[in-house]
Protein backbone atom coordinates (compact mmCIF):
# COMPACT_ATOMS: atom_id res chain seq x y z
CA UNK A 1 0.00 0.00 0.00
CA UNK A 2 1.04 3.58 -0.66
CA UNK A 3 1.99 6.25 2.33
CA UNK A 4 -1.52 7.35 1.43
CA UNK A 5 -3.77 5.94 3.37
CA UNK A 6 -7.23 4.17 1.47
CA UNK A 7 -9.81 4.96 3.26
CA UNK A 8 -11.86 2.59 1.83
CA UNK A 9 -9.23 0.03 2.89
CA UNK A 10 -9.71 0.93 6.20
CA UNK A 11 -13.73 0.92 6.24
CA UNK A 12 -13.06 -2.57 4.66
CA UNK A 13 -10.91 -4.03 8.05
CA UNK A 14 -13.29 -2.65 10.40
CA UNK A 15 -16.40 -4.42 8.71
CA UNK A 16 -18.09 -1.81 7.33
CA UNK A 17 -19.32 0.35 4.27
CA UNK A 18 -17.36 3.55 2.74
CA UNK A 19 -19.01 6.46 4.41
CA UNK A 20 -19.84 4.86 7.91
CA UNK A 21 -20.23 7.59 10.42
CA UNK A 22 -17.69 8.76 12.54
CA UNK A 23 -19.53 6.68 15.73
CA UNK A 24 -19.62 3.71 13.82
CA UNK A 25 -15.98 3.28 12.97
CA UNK A 26 -15.58 3.95 16.74
CA UNK A 27 -18.03 1.59 17.52
CA UNK A 28 -16.64 -1.31 15.26
CA UNK A 29 -12.56 -0.29 15.71
CA UNK A 30 -13.43 -0.49 19.82
CA UNK A 31 -15.05 -4.21 19.38
CA UNK A 32 -11.82 -5.18 16.99
CA UNK A 33 -9.85 -4.44 18.99
CA UNK A 34 -11.50 -6.26 22.49
CA UNK A 35 -11.73 -9.05 20.38
CA UNK A 36 -8.29 -9.11 19.18
CA UNK A 37 -6.03 -7.86 21.78
CA UNK A 38 -3.53 -10.01 22.35
CA UNK A 39 -4.04 -10.83 25.73
CA UNK A 40 -6.98 -12.27 25.43
CA UNK A 41 -5.44 -15.35 23.59
CA UNK A 42 -3.63 -18.01 25.60
CA UNK A 43 -1.68 -20.25 22.94
CA UNK A 44 1.30 -18.91 21.15
CA UNK A 45 0.16 -19.65 17.67
CA UNK A 46 -3.17 -17.48 18.29
CA UNK A 47 -1.68 -14.76 20.25
CA UNK A 48 0.68 -14.35 17.13
CA UNK A 49 -2.16 -14.43 14.77
CA UNK A 50 -3.91 -11.42 17.17
CA UNK A 51 -1.16 -9.37 17.42
CA UNK A 52 -0.92 -9.09 13.69
CA UNK A 53 -4.29 -8.25 13.30
CA UNK A 54 -4.08 -5.95 16.24
CA UNK A 55 -1.48 -4.36 14.16
CA UNK A 56 -3.78 -3.94 10.75
CA UNK A 57 -6.72 -2.91 13.08
CA UNK A 58 -4.34 0.28 14.60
Amino acid sequence: MSDRLDINYVYDILGLKPGASVNEVKQAYRQMAKTWHPDCFLEPQQKLEAEEKIKEIN
